[in-house]
């Protein structure tokens, strides 16, 4: 079974003689796989390999779930009940109902060929079809009517989606679970490597190294207050954009790859100062701010 992360960083791990867990490996799986059959396909080969009890009862739990949230989505024989075809790009407030889940799908498929964005379809309520408690015009404000809602690809392929009509076996936000687990183990990326990713249009700096997910660990594994879980494992990645300003983000770094050329030399030798930057421990947004305090200070002069 090929685990969704790129090759740079699977070979980081085997050089590294980090041997994933079954959970950290089911972990990888759910959290970074784009659509959802390919995450419960993989979800389904894992737990043919896999010889972790508790961990298999939660996968099963997990694709159980998501066959009966999806059917109840797509069920529809209550004329009260709708779907909404929502773009990707909500300001514009065009929008469509539809009496069926099939025919929602179908015209974000058409939209999504035309506008070349994902989309999502939410089932609702008829608010005049609500409970008796809502049709009183006060409690009309503010009331919520959606029953689930799904997000898809340009091509109707399933991103994720959430159900309020299916009930929940198990508690979603348990950080023990393998969908939530901290992986604290080495980062595959260290200060200053220059990275690219899926989907990018150029590449960036990292801003952290190698034990930056052991510190977060240990800083916070007796905290009384603080639950590390997967949208923890983040690094920090620095880039210029082209309006000449200097950014970062908090990263996902498990699809990466480390590069040491670009086809834009100028962006290239950018890329190195702030690699450069980064591994004397300068922050660039740190230089940032000295440079504008030292501008000021000069023309109060």
């Amino acid at each position: 079974m090929k685990l969704p992360i790129s090759d740079y960083v699977a070979n980081y791990y085997r050089e590294q003689g980090i041997e994933l867990t079954w959970r950290q490996q089911a972990r990888l799986c759910w959290t970074e796989t784009f659509l959802l059959e390919d995450r419960l396909k993989l979800l389904n080969e894992l737990l043919m390999l896999s010889d972790d009890k508790k961990l298999n009862e939660e996968i099963q739990g997990r694709i159980a779930y998501e066959k009966e949230s999806l059917d109840c989505f797509m069920e529809n024989e209550n004329p009260a009940i709708y779907y909404i075809f929502l773009p990707d790009d909500k300001d514009n407030g065009y929008t469509e109902c539809f009496s069926k889940a099939e025919a929602a799908i179908s015209y974000g498929k058409a939209q999504g060929k035309k506008w070349k964005e994902k989309f999502s379809i939410e089932k609702r309520y008829l608010l005049d079809c609500c409970s008796k408690k809502l049709t009183d015009k006060e409690a009309l404000i503010g009331v919520n009517t959606s029953l689930s809602k799904y997000f898809f690809s340009v091509d109707g392929k399933i991103q994720n989606g959430w159900s309020g009509e299916c009930e929940v076996s198990f508690e979603q936000e348990d950080a023990g679970r393998f969908e939530n687990l901290f992986l604290n183990i080495k980062s595959p990326f260290g200060l200053g490597d220059i990275v690219m990713g899926p989907n990018w249009d150029y590449p960036r700096v990292v801003g952290t190294d190698h034990d930056c997910y052991e510190k977060q660990y240990e800083r916070f594994r007796n905290h009384p207050y603080v639950t590390l879980d997967a949208s923890d494992n983040c690094i920090i990645t620095d880039y210029v954009h082209t309006d000449g300003e200097c950014y970062y983000d908090h990263t996902i770094p498990f699809k990466l790859w480390r590069i040491d050329s670009w086809e834009n030399k100028e962006y290239w030798e950018i890329l190195q100062i702030l690699s450069n930057m980064a591994k004397a421990g300068i922050s660039a947004f740190t230089l940032e701010y000295w440079a504008s305090e030292y501008a000021r200070h000069q023309n109060e002069k």
